[in-house]
């Protein structure tokens, strides 16, 4: 009677909780939906759905009510009258540790979203080698568009707020071509399949990338579009030459033969996931199918204002594709939507596992101090002051979080260390991380247990000693 009585009542209270699950599931959906962009609802017709929920929660009533139900049931009257502390301290031992194992999951979650913004910060802040601010890019559909480049780019500069324009073949951050090229140098077999990119002369001034030797495309000379190329430090690198490669002879895999004009810096034309790969800019206006405008800083109605006009000289000159444009600092931020995401989930599993272990820690301190009634009557009465008794109370459940943050910072620095490793260019696990996390931990403990902890140390000494 008694077991059934315990996993009744178990099964009852998480038939109620998980009434509150579904409620609070239905609301918080959209929110969900709008952080992993997604459409995702709940089929409530759905049988199978159904029933598994149902399962899931008959698995926790009963897991719930396992210990109460089949041990504590076993005692025999007279060992409980006579008040044997078995049962107390084996029911302690079982909640410490739940509580350990709580506090470690919410230390593992703290430090992991401390590092997840430490790493975004990071990625923003880096030196990118270009300018990405102020840039708006506008690709190109179609083909009635070829040989009109110019025409644009000096119809666009017409606009007082427009800087330069370039055209290329496309944006950076986008994945580009990888051609098959033969340097000067390498021998006949020994092939390099290297990123290609189409610019015209004015990519470098506009992106506002740093030529380190020899120079640019340039206007004054024609043959430049048929055999002149720029290769970054990388490409440089890789085909042997060191600083002199200006000069050297390419002959590029799609039928180009000419030589090195100019060496740029090793600017990451994509994401930070990747070290700077080898790359090969040249002239080739068949390829031309993205136009970079960038434009001067000022307020926010000024860009409307200055996409607006150009949106109309893009009509007035009788372009018939859109006019549909990105801003190519938002679209290289676009490259961490997963770890932007991935830093959120972090966040509220936090919260929801710091929540989750201050009640398990609430209970066990509640649990514990009405154990202990009589005890704290007695050293009232023998003079102990209200901030001993609180110190003594909450003492033994800070031990807990500190054996908590000592299992934690192991496994959170593994973690952490694993996801690091996606990345080329990445930020230090500092200590700093593990003592926030750690000291945040134990604050959130203090607070948890010292309020229960002052509440019984107020507690009128007669009542506590009253007899049974």
């Amino acid at each position: 009677q008694l077991m059934r009585q315990f996993l009744s009542e178990s099964c009852l209270l998480a038939f109620i909780a998980s009434l509150f699950a579904v409620v609070l599931a239905e609301v918080m959906l959209p929110a969900f939906n709008s952080l992993v962009e997604r459409s995702l609802s709940i089929a409530f017709s759905n049988t199978r759905l159904f029933v598994g929920f149902a399962g899931v929660t008959l698995l926790v009533g009963l897991l719930a009510g396992a210990y109460p139900a089949f041990f504590l049931s076993r005692f025999g009257p007279a060992e409980v009258f006579k008040g044997k502390p078995i049962a107390a301290r084996r029911g302690t031992l079982l909640r410490q540790v739940l509580v350990v194992f709580q506090f470690s999951i919410s230390i593992i979650l703290i430090a992991g979203t401390v590092l997840v913004n430490r790493q975004m910060d990071f990625l923003r802040n880096q030196d990118l080698g270009f300018d990405q601010e102020q840039l708006v890019v506008l690709p190109v559909h179609g083909t009635e568009t070829s040989g009109r480049f110019e025409a644009i780019r000096q119809k666009f500069l017409q606009n007082p707020h427009v800087i330069n324009i370039s055209v290329s073949s496309n944006p950076l951050g986008h994945a580009m071509s990888r051609i098959a090229t033969l340097p000067e140098g390498a021998k006949e077999d020994e092939i390099y399949s290297v990123n290609t990119l189409a610019a015209d002369q004015h990519f470098l001034d506009t992106h506002q990338i740093q030529l380190v030797a020899g120079r640019n495309f340039l206007d004054e000379h024609p043959s430049d579009i048929k055999e002149a190329f720029l290769i970054n430090q990388s490409a440089a690198r890789l085909f042997g030459w060191g600083d002199g490669a200006v000069g050297k002879k390419l002959d590029w895999g799609l039928g180009k033969e000419g030589s090195v004009v100019g060496v740029v810096n090793d600017f990451h034309y994509l994401s930070l996931h990747k070290k700077v790969e080898p790359l090969i800019i040249h002239m080739l206006p068949q390829w031309y199918s993205t136009l970079t405008i960038r434009i001067k800083t000022g307020k926010q109605s000024h860009y409307k204002q200055s996409l607006a006009s150009l949106e109309q000289d893009w009509k007035t000159l009788g372009m018939k594709g859109p006019f549909e444009y990105f801003f190519l600092d938002d679209d290289f931020n676009k490259q961490y939507q997963s770890e932007q995401r991935l830093g959120s989930f972090f966040q509220y599993f936090s919260a929801l596992a710091i929540v989750i272990a201050c009640l398990g820690l609430l209970g066990l301190a509640t649990y514990t101090t009405g154990q202990r009634t009589k005890e704290i009557g007695i050293r009232k009465v023998l003079g102990a002051s209200v901030s001993g008794l609180v110190g003594l109370l909450s003492g033994e459940f800070l031990k807990l979080v500190i054996i908590a943050n000592i299992l934690a910072w192991p496994l959170a620095w593994y973690g952490m260390d694993q996801w690091l490793s996606n990345f080329a260019y990445r930020t230090e696990i500092g200590v700093s991380i593990f003592i926030f996390s750690g000291v945040l931990a134990l604050l959130i403990a203090l607070l948890t247990v010292g309020l229960e902890s002052f509440k019984a140390a107020i507690t009128n000494p007669v009542r506590s000693l009253r007899s049974e």
